[in-house]
């Protein structure tokens, strides 16, 4: 669960906070593991992340990268735990990759 599930929760908290929602797919591209080994794995994307996030008084984008479509290059580092694949950590490269 954490990393992600505790950050996920933090980022929606402070959108209901300022008034925003997100709408829109995210196509997840073709995962693929880049290096692996018997407790640790790399897996890397190229989403095309057209959720955008949307101001909830007027249903408009809001202004920057967050109201933008964009290509975004995933990287996730996975562990295995007795309970199976977890996710330890993750960046994003916004603009990092281009749709194919």
């Amino acid at each position: 669960m954490a990393p992600q599930l505790p950050w996920s929760q933090s980022l929606l908290a402070q959108m209901a906070a300022a008034g925003e929602g997100a709408e829109g797919p995210v196509e997840y591209g073709h995962p693929q593991v880049v290096s692996r080994s018997a407790t640790r794995a790399v897996v890397r994307s190229c989403l095309h992340d057209q959720e955008v996030v949307i101001s909830l008084a007027d249903g408009q984008p809001v202004a920057g990268p967050a109201g933008q479509v964009a290509y975004e290059l995933f990287e996730s580092t996975m562990v295995r735990t007795d309970s199976g694949w977890k996710l330890e950590a993750q960046t994003i490269g916004v603009g990092r990759c281009r749709g194919t």
